[in-house]
């Protein structure tokens, strides 16, 4: 999660608590951390602190709830900023999904029968419908001119509209400096531009790699690319360079795919887990040899790959290895797997 594209703050991050008396009661107090402090108050940043009651006056009582207290102001810290993360979450989604619709509807695509974009619709269409937007995003970025002459095109229709300047004329002018567009309108070239861009192609590789997993079919792997960068500037998306200074905005990937990923990339993660849960070193022991037992016996498998019958095949497999193996040996490995 980002806080404007910052590194998002956690416990380890915030102020320790302090005792104040105030209005005649203690209460504890945290300073909000200076990256955070405009997620507070009117949102100018003048709220320096976040205070929650101790109910007494007396300072025992106080300092034995002082950290029960800041617990809860740290939730608030956090709170805060899964909120901010939320709303430029939709609204990079909202986005994408415009963009692409939109683009899918300019083109025609499947005579207008456009496939719904969820995780419900058959990974196939959805493949289908981001193939295709891809195809035609290569033949717009083979005839399109240089970058500077795209954002000199597109700067002339933002100044009219910041000076209030007549847009029509303004995208004529705009189109003279970009000169051919090819096979494609001014509308479709704009939204071939915003399919480009990192947010809808992120959009896109999380969509599908949500709807694999759901739906039981190979998780695709996506080719790194340098896709276009976009800022965000009164309430608009452009390509970056149009307005100086803006802010990149980024929508990192949120699902982490598990198509490519095989039990030995996780192992080390589990055990540390087994570490947290149990206090016997024994019973992490007995987990962690089940973990390489499988491996042992049925291979380094990737994770889309382990299925329900492997459990009959994990248990025959231990049987061929060692007739005298007992049900219990097998249970205890099934049940660390």
């Amino acid at each position: 999660m980002n806080v404007s594209n910052d590194k998002t703050l956690g416990w380890e991050d915030y102020p320790e608590p302090k005792i104040r008396a105030v209005r005649g009661t203690l209460v504890v107090e945290v300073s909000i951390p200076r990256p955070i402090r405009h997620l507070f108050g009117s949102g100018n940043g003048k709220t320096n602190n976040r205070r929650l009651t101790t109910g007494t006056t007396d300072p025992a009582i106080a300092q034995r709830k002082m950290w029960t207290l800041a617990h809860e102001i740290y939730k608030q810290f956090d709170q805060a900023q899964i909120d901010v993360q939320q709303r430029q979450n939709d609204q990079t989604d909202a986005f994408a999904l415009d963009t692409i619709s939109t683009l899918a509807a300019s083109l025609n695509y499947n005579r207008g029968n456009l496939p719904e974009l969820n995780t419900k619709t058959p990974f196939a269409d959805l493949k289908k419908l981001k193939d295709a937007l891809d195809y035609y995003r290569g033949i717009f970025h083979d005839q399109a001119p240089p970058a500077e002459i795209s954002l000199a095109a597109l700067k002339v229709v933002k100044d009219a509209i910041n000076n209030g300047t007549d847009p029509v004329e303004a995208k004529k002018k705009a189109m003279a400096i970009y000169g051919d567009l090819g096979p494609f309108t001014a509308k479709q070239s704009a939204l071939l531009s915003r399919n480009a861009s990192s947010i809808v192609q992120s959009y896109w590789e999380d969509l599908l790699t949500t709807a694999a997993i759901e739906q039981g079919v190979t998780v695709p792997v996506f080719e790194p690319r340098p896709d276009a960068r976009w800022v965000k500037h009164d309430g608009s998306y452009l390509p970056e360079g149009i307005v100086p200074g803006a802010k990149v905005v980024e929508r990192p990937r949120r699902i982490r795919s598990v198509g490519p990923m095989r039990i030995s990339d996780i192992k080390n993660d589990y055990f540390a887990f087994l570490e947290s849960k149990h206090d016997k070193i024994n019973t992490r022991r007995k987990w962690s040899r089940a973990v390489d037992r499988f491996v042992d016996l049925m291979g380094d498998l990737t994770l889309q790959d382990i299925k329900p019958m492997l459990a009959y095949a994990f248990a025959q497999k231990q049987c061929e290895n060692n007739h005298d193996v007992s049900n219990a040996n097998i249970k205890d490995y099934h049940t660390g797997v």
